[in-house]
């Protein structure tokens, strides 16, 4: 009779081969997924360095290719590793204003390995969404803090209301022989309140079109802007925009305010403007350049919120310039080559 102990230990050495071999894999995905947490950790959890950076990480776990299309505060950015491959595995994540497509290539596996390039790619995913979930919540809540604010300048203004008002009174009903003390009282207050009043004027932003439309040689407008920030300019060409002033001087002022700036930072080559006006199909397009200017590292993060390269501004400049533009049915974005300077392209409604 045929012994069936070699066939038992042949099976259990087989089985434990299998686990021992199982149990490999699954260390060597978890100290992937490890490493990526840990990626992610050291760039704060910020989107687009980590699509970019998270490459090696996963061409060791056996993927051959990442490709991603990014909307990233309304400007487009894309990125691709490794090359393509028939295994394909996608999402599209979207958080407020973040949208983001991303793509893992790898060879079609099958059992085992189909089962852990899965689960590191779901983790992946899920890294990339909290990322999201991040910047939104980070916006959201500056952005909650801001009508915060709000409200401690409305309760500056009703202070200031309540004081005109009283003074007001106070003139209508005084005696004659009360009057000497009541101008004493108001030209001991008005110096105050007077500075108040301006800086709540200054705190405040045009945030909705309140006034009346008129039209606007962007020409002048932009020369007495540039001048009043100190920047040098050539404007070319001639276009007319329909539009209250309060936005369009808060367009501008955003836009030029990052050039005073830089005068500031490099006075030994400070901005020269050269700014292209042209009317087309009822719009006025506005393109400016600073012909000194070097090419932008950090092109997609030009219109993030609360994002400074000094880290010291609150980065709502060009924020808010190009929500002004899209609220006046008009836009605003830019071009950054990797070898030219940065270019902004205003457009804004021109006249009926």
């Amino acid at each position: 009779m045929i012994s069936a102990y070699p066939y038992l230990i042949l099976v259990g050495t087989t089985i434990l081969l299998v686990m021992a071999f199982l149990l490999r894999q699954a260390r060597y995905q978890a100290r992937v997924h490890l490493e990526l947490v840990h990626l992610n950790q050291s760039l704060h959890f910020d989107l687009p360095d980590f699509l970019r950076h998270c490459w090696p990480q996963l061409s060791q776990a056996g993927f051959t290719g990442l490709s991603w299309q990014l909307d990233w505060f309304d400007t487009p950015l894309t990125g691709l590793e490794g090359t393509t491959a028939e295994g394909t595995l996608c999402r599209r994540l979207k958080a407020g204003e973040i949208t983001l497509t991303v793509y893992l290539y790898h060879r079609k596996h099958r059992w085992e390995r189909r089962y852990f390039s899965e689960s590191l790619a779901e983790n992946f995913f899920l890294l990339l969404h909290v990322d999201m979930w991040i910047k939104t919540g980070a916006v959201q809540g500056a952005f909650d803090q801001t009508a915060k604010l709000g409200l401690f300048l409305q309760h500056d203004v009703k202070n200031i209301a309540q004081f005109i008002r009283l003074a007001a009174e106070q003139l209508a009903n005084v005696a004659p022989d009360r009057q000497p003390a009541l101008l004493a009282t108001l030209q001991a207050a008005m110096p105050t309140l007077r500075l108040q009043a301006e800086r709540i004027l200054g705190t405040l932003s045009c945030s909705a079109e309140t006034g009346q439309k008129h039209a606007w040689h962007l020409a002048e407008v932009w020369q007495q802007a540039a001048d009043k920030h100190g920047l040098a300019t050539d404007i070319q060409g001639l276009a007319t925009a329909f539009l209250v002033k309060e936005t369009l001087l808060g367009i501008i002022d955003n836009l030029l305010a990052n050039y005073v700036d830089q005068a500031f930072r490099f006075p030994e080559q400070p901005p020269r403007l050269r700014i292209i006006l042209s009317q087309e199909d009822g719009m006025a397009t506005a393109t400016i350049q600073d012909i000194h200017g070097n090419p932008c590292a950090w092109p997609e993060r030009l219109f993030e919120p609360f994002w400074s390269e000094q880290g010291e501004g609150m980065g709502l400049g060009l924020y808010q310039a190009r929500q002004l533009a899209a609220k006046a049915d008009g836009d605003l974005r830019m071009l950054a080559p990797a070898d030219h300077p940065l270019t902004f392209i205003l457009t804004l409604p021109g006249p009926l």
